[in-house]
């Protein structure tokens, strides 16, 4: 099988190339926060296990017509190659919760270094796929992803002095840079969707909800009051 000129076995390396560069740059900020190093390996483990196994769950499920009547083609990965970038994410959250629960740890702080590590994840993904089947809308994918991983990469540094965030709060919460990562990867998988023209219900209201969901993590785990804030429009709204 092919994506464009890319063969599934190739499309699940730059899979692979991109979780481990993501790996890293969450590695390298985890520890600048001065978490416990052996925690942080037990979550790369771990998110590279379930990631593994939950994108190449996904991807079955979705291309069930070719495993239905032999499942034990699953396993053969030389044969049958293939992954899923949903799984991907889902393992990632999986193996934060369980080293969060494990070791009592908050789980959104740990969610934010590893937004920034997946973002950068998208930024190497796009640039091989458009290395490997040039096209504009990859291009387009890997020079967002970069931008992001950028501004995500500096705001760590800053987020909680801006004021529209912290409010009138004297300490801001964690919680800014997931919020973002994943309205991000909500869009630009929302858009890959729809310049495709292969639209389908499920994963356009997976990818809508994840855009929508992230604006409403960043405002929860803000220092705002949603009712302070409706009566501030409702005020000057009426001038």
């Amino acid at each position: 099988m092919k994506i464009d000129s890319i063969t599934i076995y190739g499309y699940s390396v730059i899979l692979a190339v991109a979780f481990l560069w993501g790996a890293f740059i969450a590695y390298k900020k985890a520890i600048e926060a001065h978490l416990e190093e052996i925690h942080i390996l037990d979550a790369v483990v771990l998110a590279g296990f379930w990631s593994f196994v939950l994108a190449r769950l996904i991807y079955v499920l979705l291309n069930f017509r070719l495993f239905w009547n032999n499942l034990p083609r699953i396993l053969f990965l030389r044969n049958y190659p293939g992954l899923d970038h949903w799984g991907l994410l889902l393992g990632i959250v999986v193996a934060l919760l369980i080293i969060t629960r494990t070791h009592k740890q908050k789980f959104v702080d740990w969610l934010d270094y590893s937004m920034i590590g997946m973002v950068g994840g998208m930024s190497i993904y796009f640039a091989a796929m458009a290395i490997g089947a040039f096209s504009w809308v990859s291009v387009g994918g890997a020079l967002m992803s970069l931008g992001m991983f950028i501004f995500l990469w500096r705001a760590e540094k800053v987020y909680r002095t801006y004021d529209w965030y912290k409010n009138r709060k004297t300490q801001s919460r964690t919680g800014f840079l997931s919020g973002v990562g994943l309205s991000f990867y909500g869009f630009t998988h929302l858009m890959l969707l729809l310049l495709s023209g292969n639209v389908g219900v499920l994963a356009l209201v997976i990818n809508a909800s994840l855009f929508v969901g992230g604006f409403v993590m960043v405002y929860s785990r803000s220092g705002r009051n949603f009712t302070e804030d409706l009566k501030f429009i409702a005020k000057h709204g009426k001038k």
